[in-house]
């Protein structure tokens, strides 16, 4: 197998396409240039074939980007600008360094090992989902989303660092949360219930919360209602039903 950095050595544009082909899937037209590949379409890198890192460099996917369901743990070499949505979920990753700084849609990098958010885009045209890693933080996370935003079965404690700006459900649940600071207002919110975690914030929202159906159900009381009286009622009954942890901002 030719490696590519002998392949840039020698320019041999036939070798690249040759490694290309052999290692992605590859709808649309290829242009190869000294400072990367840029793909006219969709490029999915073939899943099985158990990659540590990726086997090329690319600058520019009019598609989406697919590096799904290998052992990834490394982004280097991922296209700087994508116009649709990338796809490196499922792999051994416990950086997003070297990830993609545009990105026109969804966001997908759940099912890693991911510790941190730093190196991500500030903003992607769809939703961004990095469930199922090991992040204590989401410090490092897009500022502006376009879509939902899910962070669940994670290890947070605080939502601090989390989008300012979204268009969709912000998922939380499985977390070992004990402050809601940080949540982006004027969302749908969906999280696990927890005896000590301040929820007064969300009063008025239209929100779901597992584990805990007395809760959820004061909550249902007031959706659409975030007004101080909705605020103090909700504080009432919560105290009045026993969930006096719940019951602060």
């Amino acid at each position: 197998m030719v490696k590519y950095s002998e392949i840039i050595e020698s320019s041999d544009v036939e070798a690249i396409r040759s490694l290309l082909n052999a290692s992605y899937r590859i709808d649309g037209e290829i242009l190869i240039t000294s400072d990367g590949i840029s793909i006219d379409g969709d490029c999915s890198l073939r899943t099985g074939m158990q990659l540590p890192q990726l086997p090329l460099i690319f600058k520019q996917v009019g598609g989406d980007f697919i590096c799904s369901s290998n052992q990834l743990t490394s982004l280097q070499g991922a296209p700087q600008e994508i116009t649709e949505s990338f796809f490196c979920d499922n792999n051994q990753l416990t950086s997003l360094h070297g990830c993609p700084n545009e990105v026109g849609g969804y966001f997908y990098c759940y099912n890693n090992q991911l510790t941190s958010l730093q190196g991500c885009p500030q903003e992607v045209g769809g939703g961004f989902i990095c469930s199922y890693n090991q992040l204590v933080s989401l410090e490092g996370c897009p500022k502006k989303i376009g879509g939902g935003f899910s962070c669940s079965n994670n290890q947070l404690i605080s939502l601090q660092g989390g989008p300012k700006e979204m268009d969709g459900r912000f998922y939380c649940s499985n977390n070992d949360l004990t402050s809601l600071d940080g949540l982006p207002k004027s969302i749908n919110v969906i999280l696990s219930w927890h005896k000590d975690l301040p929820l007064l914030r969300l009063v008025g929202s239209n929100i779901f919360i597992h584990n805990n159906e007395a809760v959820r159900s004061i909550f249902n009381n007031y959706i659409g209602n975030p007004s101080r009286s909705s605020i103090l009622s909700c504080q009432k009954e919560l105290i009045q039903a026993g969930f006096e942890g719940n019951a602060s901002w």
